[in-house]
């Protein structure tokens, strides 16, 4: 008996190939995203601690030896220092990746012997011993110290030492050059260079490689510099100790560099842990130590930034992860109703739901395992060392996805009786549905109180760990505003179908009817593209709120677009040709010079002098506009001032204001002020701002140098600026420039990262949102190509179909795009001020959302085009098929 051939192609499940791709993309997207951050995020790491210097990358621990303080006490043996040493590197934990062979350890006496320069300036030297000194040194001259002996005919000891080049030529010395002090006698036997200026052994102490000039101390300026001794010279570096006029102890140092190349992101919370532990552990006790460098304040800030980080990007690809999952469910809805017929007919035969749930398994869920498996191979092999259980997780989540969303729609379609025909769904028409409104109850429920998690805890504190349901805060907000928009649905349709009965006109009138009659059901398609556009909306507004805050930020640390630090006694006269210089600058706008020093009274106020007119000017181009101006000219009477608001003066008061090097001043109060550019942080707790008008002190302005020159301007000639600057303050001034604070974000590896991410994950929900449409078209697509061949069989134009189509579905897309307006509206007053954007704007404390209306219309507008022009290219291709055709679409014939 010949069994009827029918076409293999008909065997096969239509749209397959589309749910496959969706599985591969998501497998792709939920293994591979978290595997690129978490190496993203280490590079971050790795790209911090290099930048860090090499003191930072490593474990060091200072120790004052008590017992030398003791009269002819014996300082510990270079033997005792290494054992010590050793003990100690011993016990630094592996993870933290300590570099065999490369610990070393040093003594010196805490206080340094007075010396001159070769230019009569004053000196002061330090001599050290370090225990790895040939290691990284390389001579020039000379040998290295051997003992120290007293000197010929005094009672001064003399240390065999050297020097590194730069130091040498401070003092004028060579091998052989004897250094006196008051206390001791150094002569130089050898000169040398560092071999590897870099590592942790010079920059510990730099004055071991180069002298640093010391200013602004109370005993006077002088050259800080360092010698290097040997272990033989220990004991008489402790006699030092005893000598008259020296009151300084020895202090010993452990150093053990390590290798930090090898830390990885997702275990810096461990080790963070383990290197607190480990530090006031019995390690440093038992050197009576303290750690005084190391990682760990690297390794903190870097594990707070990351776990804002994280909490950020968690709200765009957790949204991205849902639109995923309603997209696979559409195109499985899509490919299961395709052989709807053939279901129908086989279970009308007797085929059990088990075994139509097999078929289906087999048909769709082990080819969707097979490519969701082909993903994280893919993975796998391309970033074998980021794959973490987050991966697996994510991985059996994809999976159990594709293996029962396929067969399980299947089994819940056919689940009763089975009919080929199915009815329609009056849409229009209210019905009592509790399942549905237990779930909307449900939606707001949960909305609630993630809104109400979100403001308690915040997102993303550094102290408060994961926030789940705070997280989930988009998804909710979106599901939420689709089931009002769904709700709405009805009530906008029926008073317009009325409207396009009444004006007359096929197109409009059976588009709507057709509308209000559709079966397919409005959540799925509206879910997705509301989440769609609240992730747009949302990584529009944090992008708002990241560049304000960065602009905020630079303004708080900065004052002005530029700022001219003046050198020491500049007096009003130099400062106003200076500031006349400058604002010919290209790009500038305005000038101002001031003068600022503190009150007398310790009360932390800070009195500042400033030119009214120019001042003003300034401030005008700053976010803080001087909103009291200060007389220009001179009045009679006490001097009008402005002081800030928490100072307790009331309008009017009279105050007497007493700065610390200038005579005082008979005040009244003129106004308030809180930030400005001369305190652009405001007014810090404890302290205060007086603004001065600078004729009030014209006849006192010696003791009123200026400190400082305000720029505002965009685009400033930096070189024409340091033209201008070495012109009219010829004593070196530095300036600093707002735009820098701003570049430096672009150096920000971290933040940069997320940027990256959130971006990422936006252009993914577009890219699924898209998908989304065309899988709504299509569920939609063979029912309106059957209804529009059906009406042009009756003489329906292809115009009219074209109109009849878009009436159709144009509905549908308005209140999708209705729910996704009110989720981004609604989205500033969910979040509050509960985000922390501190990573990338380097303002402490949460950041407030502002609505911006463009965004969410822009992604409406583009939604109910590109749905426009599906519905336009569906009712074209209908009207090129041939009626038996399209009337035939959806039956399935290999029954």
């Amino acid at each position: 008996m010949n069994r009827p051939a029918f076409p293999r192609r008909r065997r096969r499940y239509r749209g397959s190939a589309l749910l496959l791709t969706l599985s591969f993309a998501t497998a792709l997207f939920a293994t591979g995203v978290p595997a690129l951050l978490d190496r993203s995020q280490t590079s971050s790491l790795r790209q911090a601690l290099t930048a860090s210097d090499s003191i930072t990358r490593a474990m060091v621990a200072t120790a004052t030896d008590t017992a030398v303080i003791q009269q002819d006490a014996a300082p510990p043996s270079a033997d005792a220092l290494d054992q010590a040493l050793n003990d100690y590197a011993a016990q630094i934990p592996a993870s933290a990746a300590p570099e065999a062979g490369q610990a070393w350890n040093g003594m010196q006496l805490s206080t340094t012997l007075p010396l001159t320069a070769r230019n009569g300036a004053d000196a002061q030297i330090d001599l050290e011993y370090r225990d790895a000194t040939t290691a990284h040194t390389r001579l020039l001259a000379g040998v290295m110290p051997s003992a120290a002996v007293a000197a010929s005919g005094t009672a001064l000891p003399v240390f065999d030492v050297a020097l590194s080049a730069a130091t040498a030529k401070l003092y004028g010395a060579r091998v052989g050059s004897v250094l006196t002090s008051a206390h001791a006698q150094v002569r130089v036997t050898g000169i040398y260079e560092p071999s590897d200026p870099s590592s942790a052994f010079w920059q510990y102490d730099g004055t071991l490689e180069t002298p640093a000039y010391v200013s602004k101390r109370p005993d006077g300026d002088f050259w800080a510099t360092a010698a290097l001794i040997d272990s033989a010279e220990l004991p008489a570096l402790a006699a030092l100790d005893n000598v008259e006029g020296i009151a300084g102890t020895l202090d010993i140092v452990y150093c053990v560099p390590l290798d930090t190349s090898g830390y990885i992101a997702r275990n810096v919370g461990s080790l963070s842990t383990v290197l607190t532990g480990f530090e006031s552990g019995a390690a440093t006790v038992q050197l009576n130590a303290q750690t005084a460098a190391g990682p760990l304040p690297v390794l903190t800030a870097f594990q707070q930034q990351r776990t804002v980080a994280d909490s950020v990007l968690a709200l765009v690809l957790t949204g991205v992860a849902a639109i995923d999952a309603v997209a696979i469910l559409l195109c499985a809805r899509l490919v299961i109703g395709r052989r709807r017929g053939h279901f129908a007919l086989l279970r009308a035969r007797g085929q059990s739901r088990t075994q139509l749930a097999r078929q289906v398994c087999v048909g769709l869920a082990l080819p969707s395992l097979a490519v969701t498996a082909l993903a994280a191979a893919a993975v796998r092999l391309a970033l074998p060392a980021n794959w973490t259980p987050l991966n697996t997780a994510l991985l059996g989540a994809v999976a159990a996805v594709g293996l029962i969303v396929p067969p399980l729609l299947a089994v819940i379609e056919h689940r009763g009786e089975s009919s080929v025909h199915q009815g329609r769904h009056d849409l229009v028409r209210r019905r009592r549905t509790p399942r549905r409104r237990v779930l909307e109850l449900l939606l707001l429920l949960l909305a609630v109180a993630a809104v109400v998690e979100l403001r308690q805890q915040g997102l993303g504190g550094a102290q408060q760990g994961s926030n789940t349901l705070g997280t989930l805060t988009p998804i909710l907000v979106a599901a939420l505003a689709t089931a009002v928009a769904v709700r709405c649905y009805p009530l906008l349709l029926r008073p317009a179908a009325r409207l396009a009965e009444r004006r007359g006109g096929p197109a409009s009138f059976l588009g709507l009817t057709g509308a209000a009659r559709s079966a397919i059901p409005l959540a799925a398609p509206a879910f997705v593209i509301t989440l769609v556009m609240t992730i747009a909306a949302l990584g529009g507004l944090l992008l708002q709120s990241v560049d304000a805050g960065r602009a905020a930020n630079s303004w708080q640390a900065l004052g002005a677009d530029a700022v001219v630090t003046t050198p020491s006694g500049t007096g009003w006269a130099t400062a106003s040709r200076a500031v006349s210089a400058i604002e010919a600058v290209a790009g500038v706008t305005h000038a101002t010079a001031l003068s600022s020093q503190p009150d007398g009274d310790e009360s932390g106020t800070v009195v500042a002098v400033v030119d009214p007119s120019s001042y003003a000017a300034v401030s005008a181009d700053s976010p803080w506009p001087l909103g009291s101006a200060l007389p220009t000219r001179h009045v009679s009477g006490p001097v009008p001032v402005l002081v800030d608001k928490g100072s307790g003066y009331a309008l009017g008061a009279r105050l007497v204001i007493q700065p610390a090097y200038a005579p005082q001043i008979e005040a009244e109060v003129a106004g308030y002020v809180a930030q400005t550019p001369v305190a652009p942080a405001g007014i810090a707790t404890g302290a205060g701002l007086v603004l001065v008008p600078s004729w009030a002190v014209a006849a006192d302005a010696a003791y009123w140098p200026t400190t400082e020159i305000l720029v505002s301007g965009s685009g400033i000639d930096r070189g024409a600026m340091a033209a201008a600057l070495s012109r009219s303050l010829p004593g070196g001034a530095a300036v600093g420039y707002r735009s820098d604070i701003l570049a430096g974000y672009a150096d920000a590896p971290l933040a940069n990262l997320t940027e990256f991410g959130y971006l990422l994950g936006i252009l993914l929900a577009g890219g699924l949102g898209v998908c989304g449409i065309l899988l709504s078209l299509g569920l939609a697509g063979p029912a309106r190509g059957r209804r529009l061949t059906l009406l042009t069989t009756l003489g329906l134009t292809p115009r009219q179909a074209r109109g009849i189509a878009l009436a159709e579905t144009l509905p549908l897309a308005a209140v999708t795009a209705l729910g996704g307006l009110l989720a981004t509206a609604a989205l500033p007053a969910v979040f509050g001020a509960a985000l922390n954007l501190s990573v990338f704007t380097g303002l402490s404390g949460p950041s407030s959302l502002a609505f911006d209306p463009g965004i969410p219309l822009l992604a409406a507008l583009l939604a109910m085009a590109l749905t426009a022009l599906g519905v336009a290219v569906q009712a074209t291709a209908a009207g090129r098929r041939g009626a038996g055709t399209q009337l035939r679409m959806g039956e399935d014939v290999d029954a």
